[in-house]
């Protein structure tokens, strides 16, 4: 470590750390962040499904299109 900014930024992390308020906050912004990303692929997951009823369920039904 002899590099000065990696010194600086791990001194900045030790001090961050050991103040429980601020790192509380940090995490939940973390969590909420991972949380809306996850909604996110999960909606177009579910996008994706409900296409594929959409197109499946005239053939459940017994439509043959004729």
């Amino acid at each position: 470590m002899s590099e000065p900014a990696i010194r600086k930024a791990l001194t900045a992390e030790e001090i961050f750390l050991k103040q429980d308020k601020e790192r509380y906050l940090y995490e939940m912004r973390e969590k909420a962040l991972l949380d809306h990303v996850s909604a996110m692929e999960g909606a177009g997951k579910g996008k994706e499904a409900g296409k594929t009823e959409i197109a499946i369920a005239p053939v459940k039904a017994g439509y043959e299109g004729n």
